[in-house]
């Protein structure tokens, strides 16, 4: 359990908290006893005493400081790390229990509010990017939605602003004045909930730490809402921002393959994936979609990084579009026909079988992502054809300018002798996976040989 000495707040930020130095000094003789849910519960009990205060503190530190500041200066020296001990703590004190219940419904819309403040001053450089404040309220904000996420469900709508309330008494003579203020207010509750979609986050390696210790929980949080509001869900998965997070989190260059960044919005996605075909949709644009990444013109799948979770992605998108094949708005169709989806796919396997040839771990890749990524390649171009009937899969090779490529690999892959395989596996999951690679080899090899035989048939 995690210690509850981290220190609350800082008494150098506002004076107003002085006044609350002996609640504080009361709950330190308490520490020992910190897994006792009744210790816990005296705690909150303290620390709710002063949550007015702290939020109101937080929320005007950037307007302070900006006193302090002449106007042609721009750089605030904020410390966010002063009141983030307090966030801390609260969520240390949760225990489930229906006392704590009430005030968190009484005070969570607050606290996301407080949030939204604090993103936008971060999005204006008027905070620090790797806001330590910020971070405690999305953990807070997960724990209290992971402990009270039924009650708090219903109050989701109501994260805007402007949401005001409706009483009986504006029906009036008609209904349609009250009708109208519902539209009203149904508009405002989605421009809170758009805020929560956008928060502001930043990539690259500089970011690393923060968004593994902090963002990772705000991705987690969007997920837990999404399981409570169906409303919701929607909204997530058909906003850019989850994607976009996707791609320069996950899958890009300076992606990462495990880890709780990973585990939110990879294995999130792939939840997803499996029981939403517009989702999968917007995936498959994704993982195709050419950028101007490692120097050129390239999507995830044909990327310099040599990693296996977009291919497995992948083949999960195709596996869980199996209803939609005969449909025009298919994935699979999609990416075979409109995102060059079998080039894309036979340069990933020329990818890895050259890496696997000159045995080269690029950014530290171990063998057996070199072989799982081969695999994998092969495996989807072989769902892409065996999807397709004969005639089709030759219609579709007249403008599949690698296919004697891949016809080539896969004789290669095939014929390799068992020592020259025995010369680079060394454990027993890569043996597993080099004798896929056979499988899937000789399968797509045999697809291609039908393709060919019937068109020297016809040829005849």
């Amino acid at each position: 359990q995690e210690d509850l000495s981290t220190p609350l707040v800082s008494s150098a930020e506002s004076a107003t908290l002085k006044s609350s130095s002996s609640h504080l000094s009361a709950v330190s003789g308490l520490i020992r006893y910190r897994s006792s849910d009744a210790v816990r519960e005296l705690v909150f009990r303290h620390l709710i005493g002063i949550f007015n205060i702290v939020c109101e503190a937080v929320s005007s530190q950037a307007s302070e400081e900006s006193k302090r500041k002449s106007r042609t200066m721009v750089v605030f020296n904020i410390d966010s790390s002063a009141f983030a001990g307090y966030f801390q703590a609260l969520r240390q004190c949760l225990t489930g229990s229906l006392e704590q219940r009430s005030f968190i419904v009484e005070v969570h819309e607050q606290l996301i509010r407080l949030l939204f403040a604090i993103d936008e001053e971060g999005r204006n450089d008027m905070r620090p990017s790797a806001d330590i404040a910020k971070g405690e309220i999305i953990l807070l904000l997960e724990a209290m939605y992971a402990s009270y996420g039924k009650e708090l469900s219903k109050y989701l709508l109501l994260l805007s602003s402007e949401s005001g309330s409706c009483s009986n008494g504006d029906h009036g003579p008609s209904n349609r004045h009250y009708k109208e203020k519902l539209r009203s207010r149904k508009q405002d509750r989605w421009d809170g909930a758009t805020k929560l979609l956008e928060m502001y986050v930043q990539s690259g390696r500089e970011h690393d730490a923060y968004n593994v210790k902090y963002m990772s929980h705000y991705y987690r949080l969007l997920l837990l809402l999404a399981d409570h509001h169906m409303e919701f869900k929607e909204r997530l998965l058909q906003h850019n921002n989850w994607t976009w997070a996707l791609g320069a989190l996950v899958l890009g260059t300076f992606g990462c393959d495990s880890g709780e960044l990973f585990e939110s919005l990879y294995c999130g996605t792939v939840r997803h994936i499996k029981d939403n075909h517009g989702f999968r949709r917007a995936v498959v644009v994704k993982l195709t979609q050419r950028t101007s990444a490692d120097g050129g013109a390239q999507s995830f799948i044909t990327q310099n990084r040599l990693e296996a979770s977009t291919l497995r992605m992948l083949k999960t998108t195709l596996q869980s579009d199996a209803e939609w094949l005969s449909k025009d708005d298919s994935c699979l169709k999609r990416f075979v026909e409109d995102c060059d989806g079998l080039s894309q796919l036979s340069y990933a396997a020329s990818k890895f079988h050259k890496s696997l040839e000159e045995k080269r771990m690029a950014n530290g890749s171990s063998l057996l992502v070199l072989l799982e990524g081969l695999s994998l390649s092969l495996e989807c171009l072989f769902l892409a054809l065996d999807s397709y009937g004969i005639s089709a899969v030759r219609s579709l090779m007249s403008g599949w300018a690698e296919v004697n490529d891949i016809n080539c690999l896969c004789t290669q892959l095939i014929t390799r002798s068992e020592r020259e395989w025995e010369e680079c596996l060394d454990i027993a999951t890569e043996n597993v996976e080099a004798m896929r690679i056979i499988s899937l080899a000789t399968e797509l090899g045999k697809i291609l040989a039908s393709v060919e035989a019937v068109a020297q048939a016809e040829d005849a």
